[in-house]
């Protein structure tokens, strides 16, 4: 069963420029999908779009088979769907741990402070840092170490959805591989649905599905097959 679903989805700004047109996809637990297509077919908003950070022109998105419209957007965002970000978008200031543990307040995960402790500092683990970069300021970590802090910090709610939004980019390919390992990881082993919007053809082949969005042209342009899944 899709645990994110698009019916008719249709997107456009001040409702004069298409962006997206009459997307109908389906997002499963325990896969990794790409998105890809080329700038300005709408990459970042499609994931804005299931973040609830913006709302469809036309259509209904379905979080576990109910409309995300009925859903409290805090409670969706801050509980069912986690964000990861290309520049990370962590509290400077803090550490890796201290990100984490602000993540699980925001969100109300229930628990004892020792225990919410213990259940960041074990996702970090998992992402692979050590007990000096837990105590780390995010500053001086490494841009791969800040990534693996950005998903300790968006799965800390124990959401089912991960938003990836070029999360690569500013990686080299090595560490970038490494990245992309651990949201399959998220997808195979957790039964995380994972969803990464890419620029990269190194990127997408590694996922499961990869839907591909047209660039439309104007608004009278026929699109006949709003996606390709390879």
């Amino acid at each position: 069963m899709s645990i994110l679903s698009l019916d008719g989805i249709s997107f456009a700004y001040d409702r004069k420029t298409p962006v997206l047109r009459n997307l109908s996809l389906d997002f499963e637990c325990g896969k990794c999908y790409a998105i890809i297509g080329r700038s300005g077919a709408g990459k970042t908003t499609l994931l804005s779009l299931l973040a609830c950070l913006v709302k469809p022109t036309k259509g209904v998105i379905r979080y576990d088979g109910k409309p995300i419209s009925e859903i409290s957007q805090y409670k969706y965002r801050s509980n069912y769907v986690g964000l990861v970000f290309q520049n990370y978008n962590l509290l400077p200031k803090l550490t890796a741990l201290e990100n984490v543990r602000l993540s699980m307040d925001i969100a109300k995960v229930k628990g004892r402070a020792r225990q919410k402790k213990e259940t960041a500092e074990q996702l970090l683990r998992r992402m692979g840092l050590n007990t000096m970069q837990l105590h780390r300021r995010v500053l001086k970590l490494s841009g791969g170490q800040q990534q693996r802090v950005a998903i300790a910090r968006a799965i800390s709610s124990n959401a089912n959805v991960l938003l990836a939004d070029e999360p690569t980019g500013n990686l080299d390919n090595e560490t970038g591989r490494g990245i992309i390992d651990l949201m399959l990881d998220l997808a195979h082993n957790s039964n995380k649905c994972v969803i990464i919007v890419t620029h990269s053809p190194e990127v997408a082949e590694m996922c499961d599905s990869v839907y591909q969005l047209p660039l439309l042209g104007n608004r009278d342009s026929a699109i006949t097959t709003p996606y390709t899944t390879f």
